[in-house]
Order: C-alpha cells, then sequence, then structure tokens
C-alpha cells in the first residue's frame, strides 16, 4: 500500500495500522469517540468495545489512517492518471451489469457508488464508519471538485447527521446549503398529546436494526424502549412528534408512523401486542 498507492500519490500522513492490537502510539492520531450518558468516551471503552477492538485487525475495509489533505492528493492522483489509467478507472465508475442486463447492486461499481443524477453530478462516492468514526469521500467525474469528510466523533442525533452531509453535498454542487437542525428543532411546537395513549404499549419485534418493543409516557413525553440487534443493547430513546401519528428520534433518521394498531420504523412494521 505505501509503495505501490500511498507514495505515488504523494499521501505522507496516510498509513494502514492497527493501533489497538499492536499498542501504537501515533502522533497526531484523532482518537474516536461516542456519544455515552450525556458525555463523549474513547470508542475501545464504550459498550461498542467489542466491536471496536475486534475489528482492529482487518485491513483495506477499515484501519487506513489518513486526513484531508491527503485525500486532496489522492483525488489529484486519480484525476492525474499517476496510479491508474483512464481505462481502469472507467472501470471503476462504471455500474456493474448483471447477467440478465440489469444493473445491479444500487449503481455500485467496481468498488465505487455511482451517483448519477442527469442535469446534476455523477458522482463516484464511498462511506464507511465504526463506531467512532465516519467518513464520506466524492471523486465528482464531469467536475473538478472533490468532497472529503472525516469524522471522529459519533453524532447523537443522526438527523442532524444526515443534514450536515446533505448540506455538504449541496454546497460540493455549487448550491447554497441549509442550517443543520437537531431532531427536536424539527418537532412540532405544543402538538396535539390526546391521541398519545393508544400508541403506548408493547409491539412485536421482527426483523433486523432497530426494532422498538415497547412505547410509554414519560413526563408528558412519549418514549421507546429499543433493541439494537446489530449490537445486542437496548436503550430508552424520547420521541418527538412530527405530526399527529409521526414521531422521531434523536438515533435515527427513520420516521415512527402509528396507523391502525400498527408501528412502522424503517424496514419494519410490527403490530401491537
Amino acid at each position: 500500500m505505501q509503495k505501490k498507492l500511498f507514495e505515488p500519490a504523494g499521501m505522507t500522513s496516510t498509513r494502514l495500522c492497527h493501533r489497538i492490537r499492536d499498542g501504537l502510539a501515533i502522533e497526531n492520531l484523532a482518537e474516536g469517540l461516542c456519544y455515552e450518558n450525556g458525555g463523549w468516551v474513547a470508542a475501545q471503552d464504550s459498550a461498542w468495545k467489542d466491536v471496536v477492538v475486534s475489528l482492529d485487525g482487518s485491513e483495506g475495509d477499515g484501519f487506513v489512517k489518513s486526513n484531508i489533505f491527503d485525500m486532496l492528493a489522492w483525488d489529484r492522483a486519480l484525476r492525474n492518471d499517476t496510479i491508474l489509467t483512464k481505462e481502469e478507472q472507467a472501470m471503476m465508475y462504471t455500474p456493474a451489469r448483471l447477467n440478465n442486463g440489469e444493473i445491479g447492486g444500487g449503481g455500485y461499481g467496481f468498488g465505487w457508488g455511482i451517483f448519477d443524477q442527469e442535469g446534476l453530478a455523477r458522482i463516484a462516492w464511498h462511506e464507511g464508519n465504526l463506531p467512532g468514526y465516519l467518513s464520506w469521500y466524492g471523486h465528482f467525474l464531469d467536475t473538478d471538485r472533490v468532497l472529503a469528510v472525516l469524522c471522529s466523533r459519533d453524532g447523537f442525533d443522526a438527523r442532524a447527521i444526515e443534514g450536515f452531509f446533505n448540506g455538504m453535498l449541496t454546497i460540493a454542487l455549487g448550491y447554497e446549503g441549509q442550517p443543520v437542525q437537531l431532531t427536536e428543532e424539527m418537532a412540532t411546537v405544543d402538538p396535539d398529546r390526546s391521541g398519545w395513549e393508544s400508541f403506548c404499549g408493547a409491539y412485536e419485534t421482527k426483523g433486523t436494526g432497530y426494532l422498538i418493543e415497547k412505547i410509554y409516557p414519560e413526563n408528558g413525553d412519549l418514549f421507546a424502549e429499543i433493541f439494537d440487534t446489530e449490537s445486542g443493547r437496548r436503550f430508552a430513546a424520547r420521541m418527538y412528534p412530527f405530526g399527529e401519528n409521526t414521531f422521531g428520534i434523536r438515533e435515527s433518521s427513520d420516521d415512527i408512523v402509528f396507523e391502525d394498531a400498527c408501528l412502522t420504523f424503517g424496514d419494519n412494521s410490527c403490530k401491537k401486542l
């Protein structure tokens, strides 16, 4: 990686390393932080400790340490054909086609997601995240632009994070971005609570991701008791009203919608027990 990619591209601050596994002390390294119990803790000491420590041994899809200046150097290397030829890059930027002729994988190319909106932009992009870390890189194919976002703190408000990324992409496209809003800032002011009692109770749990096990009232607000199938942890989340039967939580950008004794959250639709 160092000899064939980083050095030829001029990426002087990039390296592949396993800080936790090998007990390394790396100068100027931003440590990943997770938000827990109202404060920030190191990712390897958080509730995600088992995930962070176990994945520290993986290579390629993680643990390549870099910064935005080196990501710019990588973008220059691609545009100048320093590492890969135009023909090789064209393979990467072409969505994979299945044997039946259809485009597969949501337009995924040879290692890149391909965003192609007619009249707007073609972007080869990829994202990645671990507890405490989040990254997004977009290589604009038709214009000399690049967007690199590297974060070393978990967000505690999923809608604000989504708004931030959408705003950054909007600015990179040459338009004016909108202010980032927290979930509570988007919520309905002085909502009608008369029907909230009917939403309370236990719900069946099926599917993966965040599963809502129970809805309950507390101090005039509604809370959701959630089980995360990925980490195995349970947590309580305050629900913010967006409409008569629609709510949101900080921990997810998906809406919670109640209808006909049924709760829909993301891809999961569950009946009230």
